[in-house]
């Protein structure tokens, strides 16, 4: 069995063939999959084969909803791509051509009760700055690897019962509330101080993070660490959110004060990767930034005095911090 290609604007439905080679999951791992796919390109449809590949990866085997075969559950993708905004040479005249959005919800249903037992949305549109040939590839290539879909095959071997899965789920929970809310649906348990930290930051229970104290370092450090530019494959924690930036905001207080080179290294990637609001005045980003340099201060090493001395230019209130965290970062590396 074949996906079928869609027509402009026609729905198709189709079914992913049986996984070829390789030893059969077991019966409750395994699923039934049905799409329903639609594009305003006549030859594009969801990519049933690597969606195969990635959930065999996780101990996921799809077969066709007519197979013989037992199944734990039941998958619906349903896929849509539509005709974005036009793309002009620099901005302005006729479109040399149009982008790609595209929708994306993974609904799995219980194999008996036909309840739902989990869903993920996610969402994906054509980047700018490729050239006319690629916009459509582009979106594609940008929902494959959104965060969203990358999660969705451990997210229904999580379902499954998969506790190697759930742990997957937890960097990803700390930047998308979907993650979160689907951790909690699954009643995920942490095993370990690391695991309870991860919860506790995606719930943004602050309190219980301070009293982790060490176990809370490295959660606390993704979350920074994917602010801006998604190094993880989990998305990003953009500061330029208000609701974003008051979470990093006590995050950074709840960093505990310890010998750790994972702290100044992973706050100095931070602020570069705002450097561009080093000489801005910003209301909802300067005030964090100034607080990230202020951390420095305290917790920096030898790394940390030449990026303070980069953010000193001027006279505005991010220079003025980088002077007096340089300077106290010196007194405390010259004892």
């Amino acid at each position: 069995m074949t996906f079928r290609e869609a027509s402009t604007r026609a729905l198709v439905i189709a079914a992913i063939p049986l996984m070829a080679g390789g030893a059969a999951a077991a019966a409750d791992h395994r699923i039934a999959l049905q799409v329903q796919s639609k594009s305003w390109i006549p030859s594009s449809a969801f990519d049933v084969e690597q969606f195969d590949s990635q959930c065999s990866a996780v101990g996921i085997e799809l077969v066709a909803p007519a197979s013989p075969l037992p199944v734990a559950a039941t998958a619906v993708v349903t896929y849509v791509e539509t005709r974005g905004a036009g793309f002009s040479r620099f901005g302005v005249g006729a479109p040399l051509g149009y982008g790609t959005n595209i929708s994306y919800r993974l609904t799995v249903l219980d194999r008996k009760t036909m309840k739902t037992i989990l869903t993920i949305v996610g969402a994906a549109e054509t980047p700018a700055g490729l050239p006319v040939e690629q916009f459509h590839d582009g979106a594609r290539e940008a929902f494959r690897t959104s965060p969203a879909y990358q999660h969705s095959c451990a997210a229904i071997a999580a379902a499954l019962g998969a506790h190697d899965q759930m742990l997957h789920l937890l960097p990803w929970a700390l930047v998308d509330r979907q993650g979160a809310a689907l951790l909690d649906k699954l009643g995920f348990r942490a095993e370990t101080p690391e695991q309870e930290a991860y919860l506790a930051l995606a719930r943004n229970d602050f309190a219980k993070l301070r009293a982790l104290d060490a176990a809370a370092v490295e959660p606390l450090l993704v979350l920074f660490q994917n602010s801006r530019v998604g190094r993880d494959g989990i998305g990003t924690f953009p500061a330029s959110d208000p609701e974003h930036a008051k979470t990093l905001t006590r995050a950074l207080a709840t960093l505990p004060l310890r010998e750790d080179p994972r702290i100044p290294d992973v706050l100095g990637v931070f602020l570069n990767d705002y450097s561009d609001y080093r000489t801005a005045d910003d209301a909802v980003v300067t005030p964090l930034l100034v607080e990230t340099i202020r951390m420095l201060g305290r917790v920096g090493d030898v790394f940390t005095v030449p990026l303070l001395e980069d953010w000193q230019v001027g006279d505005s209130s991010i220079a003025r911090a980088a002077q007096a965290s340089a300077s106290a970062l010196r007194a405390k590396l010259s004892r």
